[in-house]
């Protein structure tokens, strides 16, 4: 399907909500279709900001998104793939990740906890 639109202009929010949730509906089908039995969405840790630093997110917590249109559009895109789990019981596992970073480039700036090598990601 592409890539999402690189900047978020006004324009692009509605591109990039229409990637995240028509997209990602236009992509399962097409997987399911063909036979497809298991497909990974890519999501963000971002669907999380909402929670202090201090608390520890596992699994069983919540999303909370902000009115970011980012995170939002990949939490709706989340929503799009358990409906579509649902319906036609194919197995989608979405995998949060946080702000992709090399870690020798960050030695210098302040921490961030959504920060993940994109080594480990990998």
């Amino acid at each position: 399907t592409g890539e999402p639109p690189a900047d978020l202009t006004a324009g692009s929010e509605q591109e990039l909500l229409e990637y995240a949730t028509r997209g990602t509906h236009v992509l399962l089908s097409a997987t399911i279709e063909a036979g497809v039995a298991r497909v990974v969405y890519g999501s963000t840790l971002a669907v999380f900001t909402a929670y202090p630093d201090d608390v520890y997110i596992s699994e069983c917590w919540q999303p909370q998104p902000r009115a970011d249109m980012l995170p939002l559009s990949r939490y709706l895109g989340e929503l799009t793939c358990r409906e579509m789990t649902r319906e036609y019981h194919i197995g989608i596992t979405a995998l949060r990740l946080g702000e992709m970073v090399v870690e020798e480039e960050m030695q210098d700036v302040e921490p961030n906890l959504l920060w993940l090598d994109i080594r480990d990601a990998a």
